[in-house]
């Protein structure tokens, strides 16, 4: 290789490799544009599950339905919270909230499943194993200052019960 060539090499990994040192990635909220942020995405859900059709507990498939579309606007939301970066001061925290968000969502499938196949004792677990992840999540949100969240994550939780 000539030498042009690799000092030009040379010079471009080491502006690479400032770049890279001087980053510190992502750009941190503050706890006010965190908490504004994520009252947001959970504002949008809200809005998306206040839409739906009211659960027919009297169909467990239509049941299925409402609660499989719950989750799928959850997940939605889940996913614009993954998108933000919350203050450094609430990582451990944030990342409760969202580890509980993700045990309600998963106990929302298999509340869906249990409908689906007329698992009683299915139904009452993911129940229970939802609640306890929304009772979490709720006081991680509060902790957050995203009031939103709490609301919106508790009245979605679907108590549906043989």
């Amino acid at each position: 290789m000539p030498a042009r060539v690799s000092t030009v090499l040379l010079l471009l990994c080491a502006a690479l490799a400032v770049v890279g040192a001087c980053s510190n990635g992502p750009q941190r909220l503050s706890a006010k544009q965190f908490a504004d942020q994520a009252n947001t995405a959970c504002g949008q859900a809200r809005t998306d599950l206040e839409a739906l059709d009211p659960v027919d507990v009297g169909d467990p498939m239509a049941a299925a339905e409402t609660v499989e579309r719950t989750t799928e606007i959850q997940r939605e939301m889940r996913s614009r919270l993954d998108e933000l970066h919350p203050p450094a001061a609430g990582d451990g925290t944030y990342d409760e909230w969202i580890r509980q968000i993700d045990v309600v969502l998963e106990q929302s499938e298999q509340l869906a499943s249990a409908l689906r196949t007329g698992d009683a004792a299915g139904q009452t677990e993911a129940n229970q194993r939802g609640d306890q992840a929304v009772t979490a999540a709720a006081a991680a949100a509060v902790e957050l200052g995203a009031d939103e969240c709490v609301d919106q994550v508790t009245s979605t939780q679907s108590p549906i019960v043989p």
